[in-house]
């Protein structure tokens, strides 16, 4: 996933790009709390243009941008958070079957040591869908908190 950040950041070159790269400020983009409001920006914007967003892009957009953000949690919280697939995950808890429908959204989950998670590619695409409502410097303050605030050590 820190790939995925990565082409979102644009430190690496990924397949394709995300719709209307030229609005991400991605010199803003340096994994911290701070640059989620560059984040929130941008998807404001797009938010406007998403009948004009290609399959490609929108997958890139759900994956990059979520996992940019899930990067952004896991540098922030005390706890040792880890990435999973949501079928990896539904393997160790199979109870949870029901609070993750299969979507692109649950492709891949951020879970802490005792099987709490949280879920940043569902978050770019409810903010997409349904507005700033779901802004994501709001939603990481509130994960980071839960999840136990401030610097690894």
């Amino acid at each position: 996933m820190r790939q995925f950040a990565g082409a979102f950041a644009g430190t690496i070159v990924g397949d394709g790009d995300v719709p209307i790269p030229s609005r991400l400020p991605r010199e803003q983009l340096r994994g911290s709390i701070d640059s989620l409001k560059a984040v929130d920006d941008y998807l404001s914007y797009v938010s406007k243009t998403r009948k004009k967003i290609t399959e490609q892009e929108w997958s890139n957009l759900v994956h990059w941008g979520g996992a940019y953000v899930g990067e952004v949690i896991r540098g922030a919280s005390k706890r040792s958070l880890k990435w999973m697939t949501r079928e990896a995950y539904l393997a160790k808890y199979p109870d949870m079957k029901k609070a993750l429908p299969e979507s692109l959204g649950t492709k891949a989950i951020l879970v802490g040591p005792d099987g709490s998670f949280t879920l940043p590619l569902n978050k770019v695409m409810r903010f997409m869908e349904e507005g700033d409502i779901h802004s994501m410097s709001f939603y990481v303050h509130g994960e980071v908190e839960e999840l136990g605030g401030g610097r690894r050590e």
